[in-house]
């Protein structure tokens, strides 16, 4: 009597334990998917969103010495990619704080120009400390000058001492570098680029 008990009861259990597991199962199925946020975005959505994406990336990756500092043209030189070299030796000469001080129109060549002029290292030996401040002074005119108004004379005085000629045909050049069209304004001066050298020291002609 007592074993068909024992049976019943069993046979109940299992049958109530797999009517829980089927009713779990199709609950489970009958379960709607997450939403894809970009599964109805046209291909032109996504790729607009991603890009967005990789801006922000970019620029939470971007160090603070990247960001173009507008105080003087000093401090836009030395922390601009473009003029990194010749940033770096306006750094080392003796007139950066001139230039950082004093309103000035610096004539900046690009990373190209410099590497173009030869072994632009050998500016940053303590040997040839009187080159580098030579060099550097030529690209200093010691007056504020918009690119338009740049343009309106035949010549300038540049820091060094020398007088430095300017040609507006086929295209704008102070002592025979090509000046970029435009200009940067800052708070103290004005930076104008260039695609070549104001002048080549000696020791590297």
């Amino acid at each position: 009597m007592k074993q068909t008990f024992f049976h019943i009861f069993s046979t109940a259990g299992i049958m109530l334990a797999l009517t829980l597991a089927g009713c779990a199962t199709e609950g489970t199925q009958n379960q709607e998917p997450h939403p894809n946020p970009t599964a109805k975005m046209s291909p032109a959505a996504r790729e607009r969103m991603e890009q967005r994406e990789e801006d922000a990336l970019k620029k939470q990756s971007m160090s603070q010495d990247e960001v173009e500092n507008k105080m003087s043209p000093y401090r836009y030189v030395v922390s601009t990619e473009l003029h990194s070299i010749f940033g770096q030796l306006v750094k080392q000469s003796s007139l950066a704080k001139e230039i950082h001080g004093r309103g000035v129109t610096l004539l900046a060549p690009t990373n190209n120009a410099m590497e173009a002029m030869g072994d632009w290292k050998l500016l940053t030996r303590q040997a040839y400390r009187a080159e580098l401040d030579e060099f550097v002074g030529h690209h200093v005119l010691p007056l504020t000058l918009s690119y338009e108004k740049f343009k309106t004379k035949d010549s300038y005085e540049c820091l060094a001492g020398q007088t430095l000629p300017v040609n507006v045909r086929g295209g704008i050049t102070i002592n025979g570098a090509r000046v970029r069209s435009g200009d940067v304004i800052t708070s103290n001066g004005t930076v104008l680029a260039l695609d070549d050298v104001v002048m080549i020291p000696s020791f590297l002609r």
